[in-house]
């Protein structure tokens, strides 16, 4: 087990057009030392953050948090961003600065090593099936109903997913319990009539 207490803040922010207008050092060695290669700085400076999500349910609730930080409120939560090797929980501060712009700095509270898990690589070759996982707590959908969600490597073995030849290609959703507690936050930053 590990905390990366050590690294650095990521901070981004985007303009009052919600295009990311700007993205500090430290997202491009998080990118570097994640296999992100295509989230170069020069790549992503100009784009819509709404382009960068893709699930349309995370993508309204990131709107909303945004609205409301907009409006003098500060937002702040916790979101895995898993890797293929580690579990990774980060805190989310979203904050207003002048003239629409919106400040978002993630920080690493706690990170821990695990046995590399081949459906999180960018490596692994995909099939054309999609797998839902969330977008806040890295989980997986098992479920035929879509109601449970369970950590990756407990997902494979469910699933028998290497079984079957090419994984699985992973979209994003949010399961029932961040949802609510997306919710919450969204809730408590109410502004006064």
């Amino acid at each position: 087990m590990r905390t990366d207490s050590n690294d650095a803040p990521v901070r981004y922010a985007i303009d009052a057009a919600d295009k990311i207008c700007f993205v500090d050092d430290a997202w491009g060695l998080f990118a570097e030392a994640n296999n992100g290669t295509a989230l170069t700085r020069s790549a992503m400076l100009g784009k819509s953050l709404w382009e960068c999500i893709s699930d349309p349910a995370t993508r309204t609730l990131y709107k909303q948090l945004v609205a409301r930080v907009r409006q003098g409120q500060l937002a702040e939560f916790s979101l895995r961003c898993d890797g293929p090797s580690c579990r990774r929980l980060l805190e989310m501060r979203i904050s207003a600065a002048a003239d629409g712009v919106v400040e978002f700095e993630t920080r690493t509270v706690h990170a821990e090593d695990r046995p590399p898990q081949a459906l999180l690589s960018p490596d692994t070759k995909r099939s054309s099936e999609l797998l839902r996982a969330c977008a806040w707590c890295n989980r997986v959908n098992v479920g035929t109903t879509g109601s449970e969600w369970v950590e990756v490597e407990d997902a494979v073995e469910r699933l028998r997913l290497f079984e079957r030849g090419l994984a699985p290609q992973l979209t994003h959703g949010i399961c029932e319990t961040c949802l609510e507690g997306v919710m919450g936050v969204i809730e408590k930053m109410e502004v006064p009539a």
